[in-house]
């Protein structure tokens, strides 16, 4: 079994697409946190890991993300925010948060009989 394995993409489209480009074939993705925060494209990288299914654990970024969704303050536009996460949190869906919250913190998986810890 084919696993790719990668984390910390901070809303990067280009670097997903990249590593796609560069490993055409996988049986299974595994993503270890922080898909939101210092990049442009929040909404795609969310899009991307549901599309593609990838079993992902919540990193400290997407639980910063979905605090800050969820402290009542103000969403500035994109191009007034002064904070990345201020950026990314006016870029992201509600349906986005609602995925990013069933995100466990850790989860176990098992390939070709070998378990993981994530």
């Amino acid at each position: 079994m084919k696993i790719l394995l990668f984390s910390d993409v901070h809303a990067n489209i280009d670097a997903l697409q990249a590593l796609e480009s560069a490993e055409k074939h996988w049986d299974e993705a595994w993503f270890l946190g922080d898909m939101v925060d210092y990049g442009f494209h929040p909404h795609e990288v969310i899009a991307w890991m549901r599309e593609h299914e990838v079993k992902a654990v919540m990193g400290n970024h997407d639980r910063h993300l979905i605090n800050e969704w969820d402290s009542g303050a103000p969403f500035p536009p994109p191009e007034e925010a002064e904070r990345f996460i201020d950026y990314d949190r006016a870029l992201v869906t509600a349906e986005d948060i609602a995925w990013l919250r069933t995100l466990p913190e850790e989860r176990r998986q098992t390939a070709d009989g070998i378990p993981y810890y994530m």
